[in-house]
């Protein structure tokens, strides 16, 4: 999933996290992995604190949220919105 993200994340760069689901792989997993192929990666405690760290580090350019539909949920109500839409 990387490979194909780094076309638009020309920065290689990653937070990881997991959702409130009981399946959701642990983000130090997800880290070792991205830096093993040279993305810099932090780990955040949740999803919205995923997100703000994704938006502090685009610098206002927009972040991109990848993960399954719990993610999306999470940040939805932590900020509202709609799918498709700019949070």
């Amino acid at each position: 999933m990387l490979d194909a993200l780094e076309s638009v994340v020309p920065e290689k760069r990653v937070v990881a996290t997991r959702s409130r689901n009981e399946r959701a792989l642990d983000p130090a997993r997800i880290a070792e992995v991205a830096r093993g192929l040279g993305w810099e990666a932090a780990i955040a405690p949740d999803v919205p604190s995923a997100c703000d760290r994704g938006r502090a580090w685009s610098a206002g350019e927009g972040a991109l949220l990848t993960g399954s539909l719990f993610a999306v949920g999470e940040a939805m109500n932590a900020f509202g919105g709609a799918p498709g839409e700019m949070l």
